[in-house]
């Protein structure tokens, strides 16, 4: 079964004889924020460490009212931009050096718009841009909604220790945040290896994989850095 907002509340309360799973009920609104809080610190982490894995793609054509193509609404970082689906690769320019890449197609970004930089190689008006991007995880509505349809239910823990940390900050239990600490620290480097080496074979023409820091990432989730 898909896990559910509520699953991974009912499994943060069970960290701690102090918790007050009697008040799921009574305090649905704000545990879901604080769920829904989780989820994205570690989609964010997913993002820094291997974007392509919790991935998608959106063919975006020109919009005339905002003169460019609008960046993806569900997006959390846009790390690959191509003139149609399969078409070349459109470089992202500084809006102050709109001049920097003219050897292939060029946007730059203001105001959540991708904007033609204006050299001779596009994009135009006529043509879509493919913007690939590692997504935001759906915003839950009701504590039994599925997390995401792209979560790794193998780390349903992960998530429950973070849910688990946020309810000991709010409740003010500092021991049980500092001996939760650890043991997330270890459910996140499982989650890093994991995004990092999830394909391993991939060949590289120019650099190397990007390789990710555990204590740079953990600012993004409960408590920030240890």
């Amino acid at each position: 079964m898909p896990t559910t907002y509520q699953d991974i509340i009912v499994a943060g309360h069970g960290y701690s004889s102090k918790s007050r799973p009697d008040q799921i009920a009574t305090k649905a609104t704000e545990l879901l924020k604080l769920a829904s809080r989780a989820v994205r610190g570690i989609y964010a982490v997913a993002s820094r460490v291997n974007p392509e894995y919790f991935g998608d793609v959106l063919s975006q054509p020109y919009s005339a009212p905002v003169t460019g193509w609008p960046r993806p609404t569900q997006a959390q970082t846009v790390f690959h931009i191509e003139v149609g689906v399969g078409g070349p690769e459109c470089a992202v320019v500084p809006l102050n050096d709109r001049t920097a890449e003219l050897s292939r197609p060029a946007v730059y970004h203001l105001g959540k718009v991708y904007r033609t930089a204006g050299n001779s190689l596009g994009p135009t008006n006529a043509d879509a841009l493919a913007l690939y991007y590692s997504k935001l995880p759906a915003k839950p509505a009701a504590m039994t909604d599925i997390i995401d349809s792209t979560w790794e239910e193998s780390f349903d823990n992960f998530l429950s220790i973070e849910m688990a940390m946020y309810l000991a900050m709010k409740d003010g239990r500092l021991d049980e945040f500092n001996g939760l600490a650890p043991e997330r620290a270890k459910e996140a480097q499982l989650f890093i290896d994991f995004l990092s080496f999830a394909t391993p074979i991939t060949s590289y023409r120019h650099g190397q994989p990007r390789m990710a820091a555990l204590p740079s990432l953990l600012p993004l989730l409960a408590g920030g850095k240890d």
